[in-house]
């Protein structure tokens, strides 16, 4: 049995973490919004804003590795390069390893566009840093390195069978 302050600490680390996760995607997703020169961007989903970020994060990208990625079915994810094809987000090409394979990657739009939307997100935590201090963001930034460790062993040991 699971110690109570153990519990309630997850609790409020599961809480806490999903407020973060939540404002941080909302976030994205309205600078990826403000920031669109074309209209159609307006009408990008979260899941097309996600797409768009996975492949900027993972580059070109056959649509069975995005859907993979993503943790959708590969008819969503074909459905969803598509419209964001269709929209100058996305292009396709034959892949240069295997010629059998459509590669999904950024159009050069998009790669502006990400590197406009990171440069808008570091400002605004930049902003956190100095509402939060530098002893405190130091300490959250180790705190997260720690994390990002646990939960690789984690994905490890699952693909591993533990």
């Amino acid at each position: 049995m699971n110690n109570p302050k153990t519990v309630e600490l997850a609790r409020d680390l599961f809480t806490y973490g999903r407020i973060l996760d939540t404002y941080f995607h909302g976030l994205l997703h309205k600078i990826m919004v403000d920031m669109a020169v074309f209209h159609d961007i307006h009408e990008m989903s979260m899941a097309q804003c996600h797409m768009i970020h996975a492949v900027h994060d993972q580059g070109a990208m056959t649509i069975k590795e995005l859907a993979k990625s993503l943790a959708v079915s590969p008819p969503s994810a074909s459905v969803m390069v598509d419209r964001l094809v269709e929209k100058g987000m996305l292009t396709r090409r034959q892949s240069r390893k295997d010629r059998r394979k459509v590669v999904v990657e950024l159009s050069d739009y998009s790669r502006d566009f990400m590197r406009k939307a990171e440069q808008a997100v570091l400002e605004v935590f930049t902003d956190l840093v100095k509402k939060l201090g530098e002893d405190h963001a130091r300490n959250w930034v180790e705190i997260l390195k720690r994390l990002s460790v646990i939960i690789e062993e984690i994905k490890i040991n699952a693909h591993n069978g533990k």
